[in-house]
């Protein structure tokens, strides 16, 4: 009888701050080409965002009464909100944005509520919440732009992204060279397609993602994208817009593919991935672009546990309840 895969799950100390190490580092060469593309605004407003993220961390644990101590994840999330918005965005909105998910998935919810929700998926819903505008604007696209590092309010030429095109039903402007180099709008940190390929395999390599997860939601969506092409051009050129629009393929890496969230059975990683594409695809074909990738990561979140269920029924015929995860169990049994 096949079993549910036993890794990559987090036991100890140590295996947290290598999982965290890791994500942390696969994040660094999409800071370091976003800065070559769009200057030291970059810099500014990750630093912030992270150290936001960690001293809410902090303050959170010392009311608590665990010290005032954190690890990476906070300023991991705090860094993952960052490179989703357009560098064009107010200086301080990641950072509150990151305070805010932090506190409200740590501090205000339980245990049992917050290995139900992401920090970075709340942080994200929170920002596009106060300042759609600001998240949905874009600059124009170039090298060794000159965007002042402080200064929030700035005038600057606008360009749409291929989210925004799509859904105009217009197709986008950008070539698939473009496209695989990240030279397109869209958040700061997510739109170069061969980067975070090279990131994701790392990633895969290290066991500090789902694999599953992040293929198969990434392959649902090609497979959408072409019986439903929205471009009016050839199926890769498709596929290549429809992962890269509303930070999708970023998302699939270091959102949906956290492994302390997604099930725990390979098949039931493989639902949970597929779920998410048809959300965020059905979604897209609505009307909706910057929300979709946001509500479908909730949905997913919520029925993590009901993926492995089925996985169970698939594999023995029978569901049963799991444990592993904080929490999971009661929530299975709210499910049955």
């Amino acid at each position: 009888m096949r079993k549910p895969n036993a890794a990559p799950f987090i036991h100890c100390e140590d295996t947290v701050n290598t999982l965290y190490s890791d994500i942390l580092v696969s994040l660094l060469p999409l800071v370091i080409i976003s800065i070559v593309q769009n200057g030291l605004r970059v810099l500014f407003i990750s630093t912030l965002s992270m150290l936001a993220g960690w001293l809410a961390q902090c303050a959170g644990n010392f009311v608590k009464g665990r010290g005032f101590s954190a690890g990476l994840q906070p300023a991991i999330t705090g860094l993952i909100l960052a490179l989703l918005c357009p560098v064009t965005v107010p200086w301080w909105l990641p950072a509150l944005g990151s305070v805010f998910s932090v506190v409200i998935i740590d501090v205000v919810m339980n245990e049992f509520y917050e290995n139900l929700f992401s920090p970075p998926v709340i942080g994200w819903l929170f920002m596009l919440s106060i300042a759609p505008g600001k998240m949905d604007t874009y600059p124009m696209v170039g090298f060794f732009n000159s965007f002042p590092i402080f200064k929030s309010e700035f005038s600057f030429a606008t360009s749409q992204s291929i989210a925004q095109s799509l859904q105009l039903k217009i197709k986008p402007q950008f070539d698939m060279v473009q496209i695989l180099t990240g030279r397109v709008p869209g958040g700061m940190g997510t739109t170069c397609i061969i980067v975070m390929a090279a990131v994701m395999v790392f990633l895969f390599y290290r066991r500090a993602v789902a694999w599953q997860v992040t293929m198969s939601m990434i392959f649902a969506a090609a497979v959408i994208a072409v019986i439903f092409n929205r471009t009016g051009s050839g199926a890769l050129y498709s596929i290549l817009c429809e992962i890269s629009a509303s930070s999708y393929m970023f998302a699939a890496i270091f959102i949906a593919g956290n492994v302390t969230l997604s099930p725990k059975t390979s098949i039931g990683r493989v639902i949970y991935g597929v779920v998410i594409a048809v959300i965020v695809m059905s979604l897209r074909y609505k009307g909706i672009t910057e929300y979709a990738v946001i509500f479908s990561h909730i949905v997913a979140n919520w029925i993590s546990v009901l993926c492995d269920q089925v996985a169970l029924l698939i594999l023995t015929g029978k569901a049963k309840s799991l444990k592993g995860h904080a929490g999971r169990e009661n929530y299975g049994r709210l499910l049955s």
